[in-house]
């Protein structure tokens, strides 16, 4: 068992329902006319019953798009369906329903730290409003119809963002993919299937909902968490033991260059941030990890861009990154 906070590994929990409604065929086979329908008819009553609103990706500049999909609350998949891609957002973003992206409707309810079961709570009220109001494609031998056959079942991912920099640093993160696959569970790069970890982050999911329910799924999920977070724990116990100086050096100099930088580039700052959240949780810095999170969020391009109100090029917004933070980053201490 963890000795310290479960927060102190988990950033956010996330869990995905996917959806399809018999009448259609899947996305890719939508033209722009059945796409309007299905996006309509989803969220209708998602913006009558829900404190939320209908994007639509048309509608929306390059640079928006970009921005939600940078704070996960896009893919990228629906993100390239600029015609018939529409997202039904509330307001403080816990929920995201993508239309039209592999599946008709992707249901996402995302939580800070440690907390699917709310969040299922949350989606599977939002799924009622669907399938009261849509007959939605479901076999009593193969669970909710879907574009891919893992998701066939529940459909359900749950799903968790860790913050891992021990077991990367000293190499083992490969055991530990390796330990947790055995229970179909995967542990992959920050925005998912194919893509890389960065800043050490790394999501943690289910890989099918065959077979097994939701309960099943979210306590199959949560113990797997606690593993990883307990070889985590035991990792960084080993640097602080062994490299208690170089460490501290490490994040100290990091803080250094972000609080005193004139301009700083996505990967540099990537790198110094996430030492310092290392920091931050080996209590080198009496710093909230939850605040540093927001930070990344907000020194993204897209993000930056939209937060300064005019575009900028690569030079100017690496400029802008490190007066952002020189102004956040020294209000944290």
């Amino acid at each position: 068992m963890i000795k310290s906070d479960i927060s102190n590994y988990v950033v956010s929990s996330r869990i995905r329902l996917a959806r399809n409604l018999v009448k259609y065929p899947f996305p890719n086979k939508l033209g722009f006319e059945g796409g309007m329908r299905i996006i309509k008819e989803i969220s209708t009553p998602l913006t009558k019953y829900l404190d939320s609103n209908l994007l639509l990706l048309k509608n929306m500049k390059p640079l928006e798009i970009e921005a939600l999909k940078e704070k996960h609350l896009i893919s990228n998949a629906l993100s390239e369906n600029v015609n018939t891609g529409g997202v039904v957002l509330n307001k403080d973003s816990t929920l995201s329903v993508m239309i039209n992206e592999e599946d008709h409707a992707r249901i996402q309810v995302i939580k800070k730290a440690l907390d699917l079961e709310s969040a299922y709570e949350f989606a599977d009220k939002v799924d009622d409003l669907i399938s009261e109001n849509s007959e939605v494609a479901f076999d009593v031998h193969l669970g909710y119809l879907s574009s891919c056959p893992t998701n066939l079942g529940t459909a359900m991912r749950a799903s968790v963002m860790m913050f891992l920099p021990a077991l990367a640093i000293n190499r083992t993160i490969n055991n530990v993919i390796f330990s947790i696959s055995k229970d179909a569970i995967a542990l992959r790069g920050v925005y998912g299937e194919g893509t890389q970890a960065e800043g050490y982050m790394y999501q943690l999911s289910n890989q099918y909902s065959l077979g097994l329910s939701e309960k099943e799924i979210i306590n199959t999920v949560n113990n797997q968490i606690y593993k990883v977070a307990e070889a985590e724990e035991i990792a960084r116990a080993t640097l602080l033991s062994k490299n208690r100086v170089e460490l501290t050096d490490m994040v100290m100099r990091a803080w250094g260059i972000l609080t005193n930088a004139y301009k700083i580039d996505s990967a540099e700052f990537m790198q110094n941030i996430s030492l310092i959240k290392l920091g931050a949780a080996l209590n080198i810095l009496n710093i909230k990890n939850t605040a540093l999170d927001e930070i990344i969020v907000a020194c993204r391009p897209a993000n930056l861009t939209l937060r300064y109100g005019k575009d900028l090029n690569a030079q100017e917004r690496d400029i802008c990154r490190a007066e952002f933070l020189r102004d956040v980053l020294i209000k944290l201490m």
